[in-house]
């Protein structure tokens, strides 16, 4: 019969090789003595390439001072318990690891070394931060909710796109904040409304992006802008400017994605999950407010044409005196559907003859009358 002993060494070393955790014993000069199998899976270092070896080899250098702290402890008799770090792969990917750490004693009770367990938290820490990012994304979305009055307070279209940037710098952190809008008539891109963006940026050789409506279904993070394919007449614009990531949120202005909300970051940003969703929450929170000021605008613009029609209706059956009414006529269109308005006729003699003229701002009218004198 084996002894006692044997049979215990034999069931621990077993225990060891089939553990799931790397398992790894050391001198107290930091040097591997041992390295058992889930070890090489989890560094990517066989046995044969660590033993001999110091430990360090798989510490990152900024971490090297936790070796000393460990080995200090091991002298003294103590033991390290679920000491959370990050530790080095051989393909230099880092991993986090959670450490317990004893001493090794020989049979007269002298510290020889030290035994390591090392479990990978990757897993856990994942989830850690998943639930962080959600708890942190409901509390952003609450105060996007509490923010958004400010894109409802006004319902005119004028007044909402400006509330779009007030609310996109209360709730997202960047350098500097831009809302395009696309000209479609000139096919041309400008700014709307910035913060934190120098006027050459913004200047009219600048501010113009020839372009179409976009066709995006979420936000765009984009860690290097450089890389972008779309904008190439815009690296030297955000070159001077030192624009290094963006964030590009589109909404959607009656049915086209034809403005933008741009965040600027002047340092590269990795844009985290919170970042984009709480993104895509404020361009569709956005776009909920421009389409009830889009229905606002044209119910209003649709009174004022009716009751332009109405009083237009009335102007006209109410003097037999046809000067009389087109002077009349052109006063009700300004500025109602134009800021000037002039009517001319072609008299009994066959010459032109100017009878109604109005202007929105009618310290013009005398200027206008001497050019057509000067310019008959």
């Amino acid at each position: 019969m084996k002894p006692l002993k044997d049979v215990a060494a034999r069931h621990l070393a077993a225990i060891v090789q089939s553990s799931d955790d790397a398992i790894v014993s050391k001198d107290l000069n930091g040097i591997v003595q041992s390295w058992n199998p889930a070890a090489e899976r989890m560094f990517g270092y066989s046995a044969g390439e660590v033993v001999g070896r110091s430990i360090t080899l798989i510490i990152p250098s900024e971490r090297l001072p936790e070796e000393d702290m460990v080995l200090s402890r091991i002298r003294r008799g103590e033991a390290v318990d679920h000491f959370e770090t990050v530790r080095r792969r051989k393909d230099g990917t880092l991993l986090p690891v959670s450490l317990t750490i004893s001493p090794v004693r020989d049979e007269d009770g002298t510290i020889i070394g030290a035994s390591k367990i090392a479990r990978d938290i990757s897993e856990r820490l994942r989830a850690q931060q998943i639930e962080a990012d959600r708890a942190l994304l409901q509390q952003r979305l609450s105060a996007l909710v509490d923010a958004s009055g400010a894109l409802f307070a006004s319902p005119t279209l004028g007044d909402v796109l400006p509330a779009v940037l007030v609310v996109a710098r209360q709730l997202i952190v960047a350098d500097a904040y831009a809302l395009w809008l696309l000209d479609e008539e000139a096919g041309v891109w400008r700014v709307n409304a910035s913060e934190g963006l120098s006027d050459c940026f913004l200047a009219p050789g600048q501010g113009g992006l020839p372009g179409e409506p976009l066709a995006l279904r979420a936000p765009v993070a984009v860690t290097d802008i450089a890389s972008i394919p779309m904008l190439p007449a815009r690296r030297a614009a955000h070159e001077a400017e030192g624009i290094a990531s963006v964030l590009i949120v589109p909404l959607t202005i009656r049915g086209r994605q034809s403005s933008t909300l741009v965040l600027y970051y002047r340092e590269p940003h990795e844009f985290s999950f919170v970042d984009v969703r709480l993104a895509a929450a404020l361009g569709h929170l956005s776009g909920n407010a421009v389409r009830a000021a889009e229905l606002y605008d044209d119910q209003r613009d649709r009174r004022e044409r009716d009751s332009f029609l109405a009083a237009a209706g009335a102007t006209l059956t109410s003097s037999l005196d046809f000067h009389e009414t087109l002077r009349a006529l052109a006063n009700l269109a300004v500025p109602h559907i134009a800021d000037w308005c002039t009517v001319d006729i072609v008299n009994d003699d066959g010459a032109i003859e100017r009878v109604a003229m109005a202007h929105a701002d009618p310290t013009r009218i005398e200027r206008v009358r001497q050019l057509q004198q000067q310019l008959p």
